[in-house]
């Protein structure tokens, strides 16, 4: 063994054997005084419950308070409050903005996903992931499932489209319309949540479609959204749909 090593055995060996030479008489001490009283030993039992319900508290406290403020950072990803149409593949589509909001210094958000979720007042449900459609300067127009938004960068997630008169669900590129994809007439509801690599940076939207039997369609928002960008209140409008709860018979 080289020298080190033999000096660095010796002093573990003799920190060890010196804490458990001066343990033995401490251990013999509180066994015999809980022998004599065994109302020291319900004290000591005591003692130690209450340290551990301060303990957990004060781990409670904390795990709180570093949860308050993870909740206080402002996504970057913000959607947007209306959708709007485009023309894109030779068909109309419509589509919402979602932009990377962040303008203090230059990031990115890393591989933002959108997931789309069509339900009708039937109750059929239909759900995608959303197409992103992003022209960038002096670039040619992006479509995939994903995209990276870097500061201020926006991004069209493409949700419906128009082909034939009839609406369909946008789910893949290039459009090709079908039957499972079809939006039948009436009012649908739209939720749209988008997430990116970062936790944090996360968003999501209502919207109330009506599909008319002649082709025309309207979209009503129903998330409000607050004065600050990124942050919205999570209240339906008058005339969203509501979960119904069956009460067991």
């Amino acid at each position: 063994m080289k020298p080190l090593q033999v000096l660095k055995w010796a002093r573990s060996h003799l920190i060890w054997d010196g804490i458990r030479e001066l343990w033995r008489p401490i251990w013999g001490f509180l066994t015999a005084k809980v022998a004599e009283s065994p109302s020291l030993f319900r004290s000591i039992e005591l003692v130690a419950v209450i340290g551990g319900l301060l303990i957990a508290r004060a781990a409670w406290r904390s795990h709180r308070r570093r949860r308050s403020e993870a909740c206080r950072r402002l996504s970057r990803l913000v959607l947007g409050c209306q959708c709007a149409s485009f023309d894109i593949d030779g068909l109309r589509a419509w589509g919402i903005p979602v932009t990377n909001r962040e303008h203090r210094f230059a990031t990115v958000c890393h591989n933002v996903v959108a997931h789309v979720k069509f339900t009708s007042a039937l109750g059929q449900v239909l759900a995608c992931r959303g197409q992103f459609v992003t022209a960038r300067r002096n670039r040619p127009i992006e479509i995939g499932e994903t995209v990276s938004l870097e500061m201020l960068e926006s991004s069209i997630i493409c949700l419906t489209r128009l082909a034939g008169g009839a609406h369909y669900m946008a789910q893949e590129f290039p459009m090709k319309p079908k039957r499972a994809d079809k939006l039948s007439a009436g009012e649908w509801h739209v939720e749209i949540k988008v997430t990116s690599d970062a936790d944090e940076d996360c968003d999501r939207t209502e919207f109330a479609l009506q599909v008319n039997p002649d082709g025309s369609s309207a979209w009503r928002p129903l998330t409000l959204q607050v004065s600050q960008p990124g942050q919205r209140v999570e209240k339906l409008l008058p005339g969203a749909p509501r979960k119904i709860v069956k009460k067991p018979k």
